[in-house]
């Protein structure tokens, strides 16, 4: 079973990104491809068309920062749309469009996220701040996830990550213990595979 692990750079003048501190805490394996996504709407779905075709893996996991998120989110489906009010770090800014022309309007995860939300939950014995959301948004990270799910015919998942405890100055944003957030990743990998 291989997985490609992707995160991505910083943006929007941002000198970290969750995402990667994650990834980087991520132990190297055999089974595990670990690569870095840039934030760009173009290049983003450039390079994990590239990382699909030259890793071939059975599953892929990609991992975003949303931060203002109060917990780790579970990305249920992609939206075939995007929009954001701030650029890309090539400078586009997305008003309205397709990730992908003439496709569908949404692809679901084959995982189920339930079950796994579930079994963090009220299963295990250690407690995880998780939560199950239904869209990845409409700005980089849903347009990585989208093609992802089409390559893949649903055979991946998304995972937004709060900020870092330290990654920002600004103490009302919630921010979580970088351990915890690792903790939580390898956990999801684990009951994916």
């Amino acid at each position: 079973m291989k997985i490609l692990l992707t995160a991505f750079e910083p943006f929007d003048g941002q000198t970290s990104n969750s995402s990667l501190e994650v990834l980087n805490r991520i132990s190297d394996a055999d089974n595990i491809v670990k690569a870095v996504l840039p934030v760009s709407y173009d290049k983003s779905k450039e390079k994990i068309n590239e990382l699909i075709d030259t890793s071939n893996p059975n599953i892929v996991i990609c991992l975003g920062q949303a931060g203002l998120a109060n917990s780790i989110r579970l990305e249920k489906l992609a939206i075939n749309y995007t929009r954001a009010p701030i650029a890309d770090n090539d400078g586009v800014i997305k008003e309205c469009g397709s990730v992908i022309k003439d496709s569908k309007e949404a692809i679901f995860t084959n995982f189920a996220i339930e079950n796994i939300y579930k079994n963090m939950v009220e299963l295990s014995k250690k407690k995880y701040n998780v939560r199950i959301s239904v869209s990845a948004g409409s700005y980089i990270c849903n347009t990585t996830y989208y093609v992802a799910l089409k390559r893949m015919n649903g055979n991946a998942l998304f995972i937004h990550l709060p900020y870092y405890k330290g990654q920002v100055n600004d103490t009302n944003i919630f921010q979580m213990d970088i351990d915890e957030m690792v903790d939580t990743v390898k956990y999801i990998i684990d009951m994916v595979k």
